[in-house]
């Protein structure tokens, strides 16, 4: 499971967390991710909700490196 690279609705970003922490699902944080990012708004439409192409790349490689972390595949 994973969340949003955004924190807009938190509720939804807190309830993944915890139903990922009650069943033992792994959980890749992207709002964490993204949040350590000097420079958030170069990942981000003019809107700085939604990833542009930079962002999505980004997200993507994430969730990718956590799969292979995880030994998921190989």
């Amino acid at each position: 499971m994973c969340s949003y690279p955004t924190s807009t609705c938190k509720n939804l970003y807190n309830i993944q967390r915890n139903l990922a922490n009650k069943f033992g699902i792994l959980f890749v944080d992207n709002v964490a991710l993204f949040n350590k990012l000097p420079n958030i708004r170069e990942y981000f439409s003019c809107d700085d909700e939604h990833p542009n192409e930079k962002g999505y790349k980004f997200l993507a490689e994430n969730i990718y490196n956590c799969i292979l972390e995880n030994k998921l595949i190989k």
